[in-house]
């Protein structure tokens, strides 16, 4: 029955399921000295509202917040490079995420139906996987880095609020049911970089 923890300085990782299914948890903080949370740390910690990733973490586990309800505000260290698997799956509520000046990639599903309207992806990223914003449906709007290069299958399927999507000019590859579903959508823009568009593509 947890609700509020201050992690002491002298913790440098946090291990996988560390705080699995604290359901009461409203408050955790996390000091810089921690280098590495695991996989599933928080998964299903569905009173907590705010998280902040301090910039000495490095890497985050699969699963970290998975099924975290209340969570509305999520902030990523400097540290970070990779946005996990199934980072924020589920995080109904989530309203803001704020990345790192260093993060690459956001893997497979990490916000798979998240409660996300917008998202700024930082110029920083050259790889989103498939599925990374599955069933947003809440997301309107998306404007995509300029170094990337594919928007993978699936990778806004069925965000049926979408209206506005804005492609960079380094984008070769709009793979497979990548916008199926978003039956909002009325304004993107196809650059001339663009070579191919899989099957199912809108």
């Amino acid at each position: 029955s947890l609700t509020e923890i201050t992690i002491p300085d002298s913790v440098t990782s946090i291990g996988r399921s560390a705080f699995k299914d604290c359901s009461a948890l409203t408050s955790i903080t996390i000091p810089n000295s921690v280098t590495s949370i695991g996989g599933g740390a928080f998964d299903g910690c569905s009173s907590l509202t705010e998280i902040t990733i301090p910039d000495r973490t490095e890497s985050m586990g699969d699963f970290v917040f998975l099924g975290c309800e209340s969570l509305e505000r999520a902030t990523i260290g400097n540290g970070i490079i990779r946005i996990p698997r199934y980072a924020f799956e589920d995080c109904k509520n989530l309203q803001t995420i704020v990345f790192g000046d260093n993060v690459e990639i956001i893997d497979y599903h990490a916000f798979d139906a998240s409660g996300l309207s917008e998202i700024y992806l930082p110029d920083s990223i050259r790889t989103i996987n498939e599925g990374a914003f599955f069933y947003c449906e809440s997301l309107e709007e998306i404007v995509l880095p300029p170094l990337l290069e594919e928007i993978p299958p699936l990778a806004f399927f069925r965000c049926s609020s979408l209206a506005k999507a804005k492609l960079g000019e380094s984008i070769t590859t709009i793979g497979g049911a990548a916008f199926e579903g978003c039956s909002s959508l009325i304004d993107i823009n196809l650059p001339d970089s663009i070579e191919t568009i899989e099957g199912g593509a809108f």
